[in-house]
């Protein structure tokens, strides 16, 4: 490892921020590529990434990951018409474990959210109030015992389709499907699905034009979080499925280093975008977290031991 790798390790950290696209997903698919980012002014400690937007009653919301660089664990927050001075976290979510991609959508007038939550290995639907904060209410485990990552939901051909995919694994994904929200989720024919690590870990909003649904996800092939990659599935059957890639959307200037995340609404489309920033705290920071994961494992361990007079590895 050269100097300058030693440097970016110790003081440099990634700084994720959202930002909006006046543009709708029809014109997105017709013009491959995005109009114009505006960026939200950044919050001063932590990060925000893997925005979903909603509008209701001409208020914009955005359900997004907040995280704390001293806290290591990622929360849901909700932010109105792009200021950050409106944030508020997201209660009825347990507060033990890391929240992320915080995956919302509409049915039957219905609104819902799939939080990640990889740590309590499930995948649960979460019925909510849109611009209610205290309003996350659990309504089932669609799956279990297994962590995965980013799952994405989409009403299409008359059937639910589950996107998802597990941690650490880049080269596979997995399709579940069903009649009803309310109804078993079964795993596709193919399960797992093989793929390149640009094709496995999904990147936002599965969202249909035209009568064609389009899969965005994240392309790591240039570091975590590079690039977008959308691709045209071109067969969904719960025995078959393919796809093609269709475009990728790039990062922009300021945030060079990464773009994970899109979702749409109406006529608004919004990012993420990552840069990496410089401080002399870095490292102190970076210490005291390191410390506070080994003492939370530490921890977990020896209450372990107590209870059950050994440990198991």
């Amino acid at each position: 490892m050269n100097f300058r790798n030693v440097i970016q390790l110790l003081f440099y950290a990634d700084k994720w921020n959202i930002g909006f696209i006046n543009q709708s997903a029809t014109d997105l698919i017709k013009s491959r590529e995005l109009n114009k980012i505006s960026w939200l002014e950044e919050e001063s400690i932590g990060f925000s990434a893997d925005p979903f937007i909603l509008v209701a009653n001409d208020t914009t919301y955005i359900y997004y990951e907040y995280m704390s660089f001293w806290h290591g664990r990622g929360r849901i927050y909700q932010v109105k018409n792009f200021d950050f001075a409106t944030r508020k976290e997201v209660k009825g979510l347990p507060g033990k474990f890391h929240f992320s991609y915080p995956y919302i959508f509409s049915d039957n007038s219905e609104t819902y959210c799939i939080p990640e939550t990889a740590e309590a290995n499930e995948v649960s639907l979460y019925t909510i109030k849109i611009g209610d904060t205290s309003w996350f209410k659990k309504k089932r485990v669609i799956l279990s015992g297994v962590p995965y990552v980013d799952s994405s939901v989409v009403k299409f051909n008359g059937k639910y389709w589950l996107f998802t995919s597990v941690k650490d694994i880049s080269d596979r994904f997995y399709i579940f499907y069903a009649d009803s929200l309310d109804e078993e989720f079964f795993p596709h024919y193919l399960n797992p699905i093989c793929c390149s690590p640009q094709f496995a870990r999904a990147a936002g909003q599965l969202f249909p034009d035209q009568g064609i649904l389009y899969r965005p996800t994240q392309n790591p092939i240039s570091g975590y979080g590079g690039s977008i990659v959308i691709s045209k599935i071109t067969m969904l059957t719960e025995r078959a499925f393919s796809s093609e890639v269709f475009m990728e959307i790039l990062p922009e200037k300021p945030y060079k280093s990464g773009i994970h995340n899109i979702s749409f609404a109406h006529n608004l489309i919004v990012v993420d975008g990552k840069k990496k920033v410089y401080s002399t705290l870095m490292l102190p920071k970076k210490l005291v977290r390191e410390f506070k994961t080994f003492m939370a494992k530490f921890s977990i361990r020896h209450k372990y031991k107590l209870t059950t007079g050994f440990i198991t590895k």
